[in-house]
């Protein structure tokens, strides 16, 4: 199957790539899932709230900005892919 057909059925899927166990993404994410419940628990009713507020908002604009790297990625992928497929005017013979 070719790699469009991959994509276009679902079997390949980048945002769902998973975390490394030890990695130091894993370890920054644990530490700061702690220190997140931490400050979560010094919170009365009206600042739980607006802190769940905050991190909602967090979380979607960091799936925006993923997304937009995606996409940046991509399109610069293709264009070196482009620029490499298109015969340019060499200097040399």
């Amino acid at each position: 199957m070719s790699m469009l057909e991959e994509i276009y059925y679902g079997n390949i899927v980048p945002s769902e790539k998973f975390v490394k166990n030890g990695s130091e993404h894993h370890m920054l994410t644990l530490k700061l899932l702690e220190l997140e419940d931490k400050l979560y628990r010094t919170l009365n009713g009206e600042e739980k709230t607006f802190y769940e507020q905050i991190i909602e908002i967090r979380c979607k604009q960091e799936d925006i900005v993923g997304m937009e790297l995606f996409i940046d990625g991509f399109e610069m992928g293709s264009k070196i892919m482009l620029e490499i497929l298109t015969k340019r005017d060499s200097q040399f013979e």
